[in-house]
This record gives C-alpha cells, structure tokens and sequence, in this order.
C-alpha cells in the first residue's frame, strides 16, 4: 500500500475529491446568490496585458454605452466596491463573469471568471469554482 494512499481510515469525506460537474453548477449559483461583496484578489497578469493591449480609448468615447470599460478603471472598481459573481445569459453554459459589486452591466464592466487570481486566504467557494471552471464549461457547445 502507498503511504499517502485513502484508507477507511484516513480518508476524510470530501477531501481531495474532484466536485462533479452537477455540484459545480449547484456552487455557481450559489456564488451567485451572494448578496454581500466578495474582495477582489487581482487578476491574471497576461489577461491583464491583453485588455491593455485590446483598448481603444477612441472606440470608448464613440460608443460610451457599447465599448467595454478599461481594464484599469474596473480595477478600481472591482477593489473599491469589491465583486459579486454573475452568470451569462444561458446559466447552463456555465459561464460566470465578475463585475464591480454596484454594476449590472456584463458587456462593458465584466471579466470572466476563471481570469480571477486564486490567493489561500479567499472564500472557499470562489477558489473551488474558480479552480474547476474548465468542468463546468467543458462540453457545451451546443
């Protein structure tokens, strides 16, 4: 037997197990529902660059109501205000994108979730979703 090998013994119930893609969707919308702030913990360095190198500032002023916000500025929102999770339009896609927590505008103040550094100390269930977006996404394009 394998030293670090799940025994009746030491196997705690839930630990190291993989959720399935039916409690992952149960815990996104779960996130979903939170009704107080979640802290903003940063964003994915090379996601970041993108969005810095994608902006046009001409595109934005021409379209104030279309063109989405820079990615600086929702920063500063996402750390001021905090974030709260939302879902896509179709919430069987899994899709689940984070916006400032006084926003409802998903085209212009949104980020994807699984752009969201994951740090130890953040709530559970946003590390987990986080952790294991690619499941509850993968499948569907139908």
């Amino acid at each position: 037997m394998l030293e670090n090998e799940p025994t009746p013994e030491n196997n705690i119930e839930g630990l190291d197990k993989e959720p399935t893609k039916e409690e992952l969707f149960g815990m996104a919308q779960e996130l979903c529902n939170i009704k107080e702030p979640l802290p903003f913990n940063g964003i994915n360095q090379y996601f970041y660059n993108e969005l810095k190198a994608q902006y046009n500032p001409e595109l934005r002023e021409e379209y104030p109501d279309f063109a989405p916000e820079d990615i600086d500025v929702l920063i500063t929102r996402f750390q001021n205000e905090g974030i709260k999770i939302v879902s896509g339009g179709d919430p069987k896609t899994g899709e689940l994108f984070v916006l400032p927590f006084s926003s409802n505008n998903i085209r212009q103040h949104s980020i994807r979730i699984s752009n969201l550094n994951v740090v130890d100390d953040m709530n559970d269930l946003l590390k987990t979703v986080i952790s294991n977006h690619k499941t509850i996404t993968r499948g569907y394009n139908k």
